[in-house]
């Protein structure tokens, strides 16, 4: 999917940091929200498959933005990748169809010990994002953006390609790739 404006909205937990940037937004703007803003209940009619996707991703330029909750690491990635393939040439989608299988919601349930876990590197969903330190780049045409590991406010860190946002603020993903 090609891309105008990209709005990236990060953990909310509840915060409202995020309500002024979206009473501005165009027609041609795009918001991500990178999860945990709520928590869906059937008897609330409210439903994962209608409201959640496990990844989202824009084309810009010759770059590929993979948006996620947690961020895809490579050892996960290639541990699970039966499931989906090599993470160089899986999409969004490939995620977000394998959403309700038994076997992909087990690859999720990886949390690493920096998470209290006993695995080596959490899911997409549980990965923090100083396990990225040591990791392999994902592709050199991917770059991740990501939330989950809650960040001195106003602060991004960007390791290996893959860029956590968790610091209460809104953002926005350029044109020219530039968060």
């Amino acid at each position: 999917m090609g891309a105008s404006k990209i709005i990236i909205i990060p953990d909310l937990h509840g915060r409202e940091f995020w309500r002024g940037a979206v009473t501005v937004l165009g027609e041609d703007t795009h918001v991500v929200f990178l999860c945990n803003y709520m928590d869906p209940y059937e008897d609330d009619r409210i439903f994962w498959s209608d409201a959640f996707q496990m990844a989202t991703e824009f084309n810009i330029g010759e770059k590929r933005y993979l948006f996620s909750h947690a961020g895809i690491h490579h050892d996960w990635a290639r541990k699970h990748s039966t499931l989906f393939g090599p993470l160089e040439k899986v999409t969004a989608e490939t995620f977000n169809q394998l959403m309700f299988t038994p076997e992909f919601v087990d690859a999720l349930s990886a949390v690493s010990w920096r998470r209290g876990g006993s695995s080596s590197v959490g899911s997409m969903i549980w990965a923090d994002i100083y396990e990225y330190e040591l990791s392999v780049p994902s592709a050199p045409d991917l770059i991740q953006i990501c939330g989950h590991t809650r960040l001195s406010e106003g602060k991004q860190k960007e390791l290996n390609g893959v860029i956590c946002l968790d610091c209460q603020r809104v953002f926005m993903l350029t044109e020219e790739g530039i968060v």
